[in-house]
């Protein structure tokens, strides 16, 4: 009986392989839905589950599963109740295949039959034309041949030539074998310009061929050295990124006003005598500066005069002449420079400025006299000068015209941004190098001004007061001083740690304390983090030694759109040889090549993708473990109720998901029963629920309404609408007191009049009301509204008001 249920296997699949379209490759779009059979694979070997002994015995598969038994190898065949070898011979042959009955039945020589109705069959023919794949556009070769022969056809692979294989589905990663396309297979002249073409196949770049039209190019913070080379490919710009500048990048000396962020200056970074009055925050009219009673900060108040005490106000040298006053007192006074007092002792050097000077006439120069005891103004006759012609070697100074020492009409300038760090030798910036005005206003922060930072007066005893508009020098008998103990200015005790500070100054009215930076003093330390950023950088003044060197040798900068990076110019060594088995290559955030197994691996061994995982399980061909998947459709196959096509990787019986019972149908089965179907019915679909409904929310209409308390879902002409029932109330009651009333309750003044107040009120007062009472009685409604209805009881013969049980029924449909 196995021998003939391994022939009549071999039947119906030659038979349904003529019926319907046997899909080959890995192309599922060319498959018909309705096709019984579908192979996926990219080999030409159909390879069938393989499993041990004692796996198969396990497994309680669907009827007309099939294995291959690796400890007997051999392939075995579930009838529903028990596996058969197909390899076994029991001594029974084939005796007939005749049709009885409508039915096609396979008979052997042990009387074992098995049959297929021929209506399964009326369909299948068999021919040796080529076959042809009607969903293609045009006419292919033959890729299955059925060769007759008597009355056998055989079944075979015809020739598989380029027209039968849809374009760009030979996937290299999958579906061609490793090291299967060798150096014969590849053309002469694949290596093309700039590649070489090894003995045994592989492709080596020729670096001298390669050449390229690219330009390296900045916007003008990188100075591009030499002639940009001919292998960039692409035009590549490179600049100092956003932050990219440190303090280690900058030479000290190079920061000039236009480099410094507003508020970065703060007190230590003040040169003494260069804060002007309107960076000072403001007090109230005729306040001045001073400390605090405690000498812990500054603020605005008055002094009191009376408490200051001094010397006399003299003058020891005959500079400055004192006209009247005793000095300390701050009573009128008045000093004045002594004719000829000033002398050349008193004149600090370079303390001369250009306005100082006496003016001479258009076009004279300061030169000594003939006799050269004296300065004066005059002219020099250029004739009389001689040298080199004057030149520029390096850009940073500009010749506009002229051939130097000549001294005709000539000039040179400085170029823009000239004088980089690189002309500078370190250590070199003094304090005198600093321009003057070079900490403008915007470069202090607000409140950061010392009293030392503030700028002398133009004479003694002067003061800064706020007029209520603006800062103005007062003389010091103008203001109400007070002085905690007598000696101005030996507040100041101490400089700076770290020497930025020089303190001046013997602490006494006459030669009171200062604070005076000291040269040299601003140095790195002093400059915030960051303070230096891309607007404080000169243009052209970044050199290739403050660039941070790479990670690797060949490192090119390259931009990622939100930084600059450094990343190598070839792909790694180690993704060309050394590589993990099963590694898939993807680019990472810089745009190399880069492998993360435990994300991503191929078992080649068993032929599975995991994805989050590199042990992908046994049975899969796709693994996704700790995450989700999207797709824009599956096609899955039918699935039965002992497996459904969807399951879950929980369940261990595998008999709890989804599956297609029939055309345009879903099911939902629980324990290998249908719990829901869901079917097409002509233009509209039905819901069937073969159990049990336990809703633990409300139930919605066709509108979306939820329905009052105690409606009913009723069915309408195009869908469902909760309605209230047509009986709102109804009730037993005794005189005004409520028996048993539901939607409803009886009140009244009794005696036989009773009234009923509904629930809910209806919406008019035309709703139907059905009474009766016990007893020789009558009753009657006497007033009837939309939310309650008046009932009387009369004795019949008497007509006197009795009470008597009595029944209502109230309807509103």
């Amino acid at each position: 009986m196995r021998a003939s249920i391994y022939s009549f296997f071999l039947i119906l699949l030659a038979l349904t392989s003529s019926k319907a379209q046997v899909k080959i490759g890995d192309n599922p779009q060319n498959i018909s839905p309705l096709s019984l059979l579908e192979l996926e694979s990219n080999s030409s070997a159909l390879v069938i589950t393989r499993i041990s002994e004692a796996e198969m015995t396990r497994m309680t598969p669907l009827p007309g599963a099939l294995v291959y038994n690796t400890d007997q190898e051999c392939v075995f065949y579930y009838n529903g109740n028990e596996w058969f070898n197909l390899c076994e011979d029991e001594g029974s042959v084939n005796v007939s295949l005749e049709v009885i009955n409508d039915e096609l039945v396979l008979t052997d020589s042990s009387n074992n039959a098995v049959s297929i109705l021929l209506e399964d069959l009326n369909a299948l023919t068999f021919t040796t034309d080529a076959i042809v794949n009607p969903t293609q556009p045009i006419v292919r070769d033959s890729t299955i041949v059925i060769t007759q022969n008597g009355t056998n056809y055989n079944f075979e692979v015809g020739e598989i030539t380029g027209d039968n294989i849809v374009d760009s589905s030979i996937n290299g990663f999958s579906d061609i074998q490793d090291a299967s396309i060798t150096a014969s297979k590849l053309s002469d002249n694949v290596a093309g310009v700039g590649l070489i073409q090894a003995v045994n196949g592989s492709l080596n770049v020729d670096l001298s061929q390669v050449t390229g039209t690219g330009t390296l190019s900045s916007s003008g913070t990188l100075t591009i050295l030499g002639q940009p080379m001919n292998a960039l490919f692409n035009d590549i710009a490179i600049d100092v990124a956003d932050n990219g500048i440190t303090s280690a990048k900058i030479l000290d000396g190079e920061v000039q006003t236009d480099d410094i962020a507003d508020d970065a200056v703060s007190t230590a970074k003040i040169l003494d005598d260069n804060v002007t009055v309107d960076k000072i925050d403001a007090g109230t009219a005729n306040q001045v500066l001073r400390t605090n009673a405690a000498g812990t900060d500054v603020e605005w108040g008055v002094i009191n005069a009376n408490s200051i005490t001094g010397q006399d106000l003299t003058a020891t040298d005959g500079s400055i002449t004192v006209a009247t006053g005793t000095g300390a007192t701050l009573v009128a006074s008045s000093i004045s420079v002594t004719d000829d007092g000033i002398t050349n002792a008193k004149i600090a050097d370079d303390a001369v400025q250009v306005e100082n000077i006496l003016n001479g006439t258009a076009n004279q120069v300061l030169r000594t006299n003939a006799a050269g005891t004296d300065v004066e103004w005059g002219v020099i006759d250029a004739n009389s000068i001689t040298g080199q012609d004057l030149t520029a070697t390096d850009g940073s100074i500009a010749v506009t015209s002229g051939t130097g020492a000549t001294l005709v009409a000539s000039s040179i300038q400085v170029a823009d941004d000239g004088i980089t760090s690189a002309k500078i030798l370190d250590g070199q910036v003094q304090t005198d190098d600093i321009a003057a005005d070079a900490v403008d206003n915007s470069k202090i922060a607000d409140n950061a001004v010392q009293p030392e930072n503030i700028a002398d007066g133009t004479a003694a005893g002067e003061l800064l007061q706020w007029d209520g508009t603006d800062w103005v020098l007062v003389d010091d008998s103008a203001l109400v001083i007070t002085e905690t103990d007598g000696v101005v200015g030996n507040e100041v005790t101490n400089a700076t740690a770290g020497g930025s500070l020089t303190l001046n100054g013997a602490g006494s009215n006459a030669d009171p304390f200062t604070l005076d930076v000291s040269d040299g003093g601003i140095d790195t330390d002093e400059l915030a983090a960051d303070a230096v950023d891309n607007s404080k950088i000169a243009d052209d003044a970044v050199q290739l030694e403050n660039i941070a060197n790479g990670t690797t040798d060949g490192n090119i900068i390259r931009w990622s759109g939100t930084s600059s990076e450094w990343v190598e110019t070839a792909v790694p060594s180690a993704f060309v040889t050394g590589s993990t088995a099963g590694s898939v290559f993807f680019a990472d955030a810089t745009g190399n090549l880069t492998e993360n197994n435990a994300q991503l691996f191929w078992d080649q061994t068993g032929n599975r993708l995991g994805i989050g995982t590199n042990t992908p399980a046994v049975g899969t061909k796709l693994h996704v473990a700790n995450g989700n998947t999207r797709t824009e459709g599956i096609l899955n196959s039918a699935g039965t109720l002992l497996n459904p096509s969807y399951g879950f990787s929980g369940d261990t019986d595998t008999d709890t998901g989804m599956y297609f019972p029939a055309q345009d149908q879903l099911g939902l089965v629980v324990g290998a029963l249908e719990a829901i179907n869901v079917r097409e019915i002509g233009s509209d679909t039905e819901t069937i629920i073969n159990g049990s409904l336990e809703l633990t929310e409300q139930l919605l209409d066709e509108t979306g309404a939820t329905g009052n308390a105690g409606d009913v879902l009723t069915a309408t002409a195009t869908g469902t609408e909760w309605r209230a029932p047509a009986v709102v109330a109804m009730g037993k009651a005794n005189g005004a007191n409520s028996i048993s009333v539901n939607g409803a309750t009886v009140g009244g003044a009794g005696g036989g009049i009773n009234t009923v107040t509904l629930n809910t009120a209806r919406l008019d007062d035309d709703y139907i009301i059905q009474l009766s009472v016990v007893g020789n009685n009558k009753i009657f409604v006497t007033s009837q509204n939309a939310g309650d209805f008046t009932v009387e009881i009369r004795d019949s013969t008497t007509d006197a008001l009795v009470i008597a049980n009595w029944y209502f029924t109230v309807l509103d449909f």
